[in-house]
């Protein structure tokens, strides 16, 4: 589910599918890299100008990361 909504979000922000990002990202959460370095990394790819997407993006991400560990609790 995480690689799937990871996918479909990286292409929604590029406007195109990106798999070499997607293995990226995926790299970078099996590291358990933090959040404010995986924003660090992203944001020459995601972000516009002003508009801080790579932020937007990782909060999202962490909060399917966190529904996800809580459903497996259970």
């Amino acid at each position: 589910m995480r690689q799937a909504w990871v996918s479909k979000k990286v292409a929604e922000l590029l406007g195109a599918e990106e798999t070499s990002l997607v293995k990226f990202i995926g790299s970078k959460l099996k590291a358990h890299a933090s959040c404010e370095a995986l924003v660090t990394e992203l944001a020459p790819v995601l972000d516009d100008d002003n508009d801080k997407q790579a932020e937007k993006f990782v909060l999202k991400l962490q909060r399917l990361l966190i529904l996800e560990t809580k459903k497996a609790a259970l």
